[in-house]
């Protein structure tokens, strides 16, 4: 495995271990609005099983509260799974010395694994 797919690899898992612990993606990982709430200024998240999330204490606001439900825990478990898919692809290719393959599904590892760019072990060499 090269650093590009070691470090997307290990980010993957860190994103997984968060994911998990907020629900996973059985209901808990669920999150969604009221919609009885939604333009009030007001309102809470609220997971597959009606416990509340989170709280409006003020903030977040309407587009905050959209923008969290549609990152929930089962969302993020499956954009990983997807990558983790991306990933087994890629090291299909090359076993099978593929190179047309590999070298799309390279480019497209580098571009999804951009998404962590600001982490400090980023490598920008990895996008070039």
């Amino acid at each position: 495995m090269d650093e590009l797919i070691a470090f997307w690899t290990a980010r993957l898992n860190e994103a997984e271990a968060i994911a998990r612990a907020s629900g996973g993606d059985g209901p808990q990982g669920q999150w969604a609005r009221n919609e009885d709430e939604a333009g009030t200024g007001y309102g809470h998240l609220y997971d597959g099983t009606g416990e509340v999330v989170v709280y409006d204490e003020g903030s977040p606001g309407d587009s905050e509260f959209d923008h969290i439900a549609a990152n929930d825990p089962a969302s993020v478990l499956a954009d990983i799974a997807a990558d983790r898919a991306l990933i087994a692809l890629l090291a299909q290719a090359e076993r099978e010395d593929d190179y047309d393959v590999s070298r799309v599904l390279r480019e497209v590892a580098s571009i999804r694994a951009a998404r962590y760019s600001s982490h400090p072990q980023w490598q920008a060499r990895w996008t070039e």
